[in-house]
C-alpha cells in the first residue's frame, strides 16, 4: 500500500471525502441546515479557484461566529483522522458473522 499516493488521491476530492464529518461536527454549532449547505457552497467556491477549500472554510463567517478555529477546520479536513461509519459497519459485520456461526 502506498499511503502517500492514497493521501494524494484523497486530496484530489477537494475535501469532499470528509463532508459527512464536517456536517456531523458542525450541525450542533450551526444548525443542521447550515451545516449541510456550507460544505457545498465552499466546494463550489474552491472549484472556481477563489481559494483552497480549507482557506474558504476557515474564513466562512458562520464558523468564525461559532468560534471554530483554523486548527479545528484543519483537523476536520484530515482524512487520516476520519473513519466515518467504518467502525460501526465492522461491528455489524462481525455480529452478523458470529450469529451465522452460532446458528450452524
Amino acid at each position: 500500500m502506498n499511503t502517500a499516493r492514497m493521501r494524494e488521491n484523497l486530496l484530489l476530492t477537494g475535501s469532499a471525502v470528509v463532508s459527512e464529518r464536517i456536517n456531523a461536527t458542525l450541525a450542533p454549532l450551526l444548525g443542521r441546515a447550515t451545516a449541510k449547505k456550507l460544505p457545498g457552497r465552499i466546494a463550489a467556491a474552491a472549484t472556481e479557484g477563489r481559494a483552497t477549500y480549507e482557506e474558504l472554510l476557515t474564513a466562512a463567517p458562520e464558523l468564525r461566529e461559532a468560534g471554530v478555529s483554523a486548527a479545528t477546520v484543519r483537523g476536520l479536513l484530515d482524512p487520516e483522522d476520519y473513519l466515518g461509519a467504518a467502525p460501526l459497519l465492522v461491528d455489524r459485520a462481525l455480529a452478523r458473522y458470529r450469529r451465522a456461526l452460532s446458528s450452524t
